[in-house]
């Protein structure tokens, strides 16, 4: 019977000391969360407004990183669009003022072709060479028998 009594005593001992320590955990945890919510002083902000201020510059600066990554995408592919409209309108006039020229840069690789149809200098001497291959402006009537007049071509 004397055992009994020493276990139960041991026992309330032990719930009554993690009892007091829980409370004096809360009652350090919640002057801790006090001294985190209120400013130190009359000038200085508290440091949950602190950590508020960091928090929210911090997403500022990303907002703003995808914001600009947003437009300079949308910019881009603008860009590329209206370039390559510019290039098939300089297709579209080289063939229709030059078809034989038209034709020769439709031979050459896609990486030449660009440039050629960017450049205008580049088709104009291209042009020219062309023409003074053939012989001038001289145009080729085939007649009814098929003998037309044949360029002349100087390599």
């Amino acid at each position: 019977m004397n055992s009994i009594l020493i276990i139960n005593i041991l026992i309330f001992a032990l719930l009554s000391g993690i009892t007091i320590a829980g409370f004096l955990f809360i009652k350090a945890l919640l002057r801790n969360f006090r001294e985190f919510i209120t400013p130190p002083g009359d000038d200085k902000p508290s440091p949950l407004s602190l950590t508020f201020d960091a928090l929210a510059s911090i997403l500022a600066r990303h907002m703003g990183v995808e914001v600009k990554t947003t437009i300079a995408g949308m910019l881009s592919g603008q860009s590329r669009g209206d370039a390559a409209e510019n290039l098939a309108a300089g297709e579209i006039d080289l063939s229709l003022d030059n078809p034989a020229a038209a034709g020769l840069i439709a031979m050459l690789p896609k990486k030449y072709q660009k440039l050629a149809y960017k450049n205008p200098m580049i088709t104009k001497l291209l042009v020219n060479k062309l023409g003074s291959m053939g012989g001038g402006s001289k145009e080729v009537v085939p007649t009814a028998s098929g003998n037309g007049n044949k360029p002349k071509f100087n390599l």
